[in-house]
């Protein structure tokens, strides 16, 4: 039982280790790929397909709005309107073009 016990602990420690706490500067800028990438999903949870949805749709109205989405595990005790917008902001007052 004992042994049991481990196992499911030392299991539990290893998934939860997987998925990463993201910061603005880790997620994976997908638009370095091209301007009809707007998905970034480094810890998989989309499939291709849905994918491939919202990248048609975002496409389609690059135009009026340059949206991003990006789906992650975590950005750890961060507020998420923090993470989307101070937080892309260095120090320095200048703009994060990480995802333009």
């Amino acid at each position: 039982m004992k042994k049991l016990l481990f196992i499911l602990s030392l299991s539990l420690f290893w998934a939860n280790a997987a998925f990463a706490q993201w910061t603005v500067q880790t997620v994976p800028n997908t638009r370095m790929q091209g301007n009809e990438i707007h998905v970034s999903d480094p810890d998989g949870y989309l499939s291709d397909s849905t994918e491939s949805v919202i990248n048609t749709a975002l496409c389609a109205i690059c135009d009026q709005a340059d949206v991003f989405v990006v789906t992650i595990y975590s950005i750890g005790d961060v507020e998420p309107k923090h993470f989307a917008t101070v937080a892309a902001i260095p120090e320095d007052g200048d703009s994060n073009d990480q995802f333009s």
